[in-house]
């Protein structure tokens, strides 16, 4: 049996169990992490471009926490990577992480916007 693309992007044992507990705190987690993500990925490029590596890697943890919490498990990946970019004050040679974060962001988003269709 092969994997939905959404199986790829969010961690759905983790949002279905959320999701039968209260639908309506689920959305609202997903409203929260709608709302901070943005800034938050502004705040990693504007580090990233200034070389401040610390901020990256503080901002990349809060980031993979967030996404934890959400079930986001492709962003979750991309966070990680960006808070070891920080740590390992590796951001020349992971320039791409950048890109990535804001990919994956847009496709967990749509990926939510579908699922809570289904509760609708």
């Amino acid at each position: 049996m092969s994997e939905k693309p959404i199986d790829h992007v969010l961690d759905l044992e983790l949002v279905q169990n959320r999701a039968q507990m209260d639908v309506e705190f689920l959305k609202l987690l997903i409203s929260v992490f709608n709302e901070d993500a943005p800034p938050l990925i502004s705040g990693i490029k504007e580090a990233w471009d200034s070389g401040d590596t610390e901020t990256v890697h503080a901002e990349g943890h809060k980031m993979k926490g967030m996404c934890a919490n959400v079930g986001a498990k492709k962003l979750k990946e991309i966070a990680l990577k960006v808070e070891s970019a920080g740590v390992n004050k590796n951001l020349v040679e992971e320039r791409n992480l950048l890109e990535l974060l804001e990919e994956t962001y847009q496709e967990t988003q749509e990926h939510f916007q579908n699922y809570l269709k289904e509760f609708s």
